[in-house]
């Protein structure tokens, strides 16, 4: 009897043992988990600053390039960016840059003796938001920072 009883103890240890290993594997692989999401959190954050700041970049690129053929063209600025005398000869291509999203840059010129208005819808691709989904305007030096988190 005696064995028996050692034998079931013995099967109880390394049974309670295997349930431990268990629960610490899956604790394990929870952590993981959770450290794997702030690594790609992390990465997709950088990538939508990084994106943010080659929308300001390429807007103040599209502001130069407009207030050059402003000059040129006796103060009249182009009715539109997808002008080909615009693009040709300021932008040195045939068709309006996408904004790093898709999108084409937006554009308004200036009414009334006012300001041109040059932006980018952002991540989002629509008018307003907040963060990355923010638009991003040339004129406004916020555009020319990281979004805010």
């Amino acid at each position: 009897m005696i064995s028996h009883a050692t034998s079931g103890a013995r099967r109880s240890r390394w049974l309670l043992l295997w349930v431990a290993f268990a629960a610490a594997s899956g604790v394990g692989t929870l952590a993981g988990f959770a450290w794997l999401q702030g690594v790609i959190g992390g990465a997709s954050e950088a990538l939508e600053e990084g994106r943010h700041g080659v929308a300001a970049a390429d807007l103040q690129t599209l502001k130069s390039s407009v207030l050059n053929y402003a000059i040129e063209n006796s103060g009249r600025f182009p009715d539109t960016l997808a002008r080909e005398d615009f693009l040709l000869p300021f932008l040195n291509s045939s068709q309006l840059p996408l904004d790093p999203w898709g999108t084409p840059y937006q554009y308004l010129p200036p009414v009334s003796g006012g300001s041109m208005k040059l932006w980018s819808l952002g991540a989002d691709r629509s008018p307003g938001g907040v963060g990355a989904d923010a638009d991003i305007d040339a004129d406004d030096k916020r555009g020319q920072e990281a979004p805010p988190r």
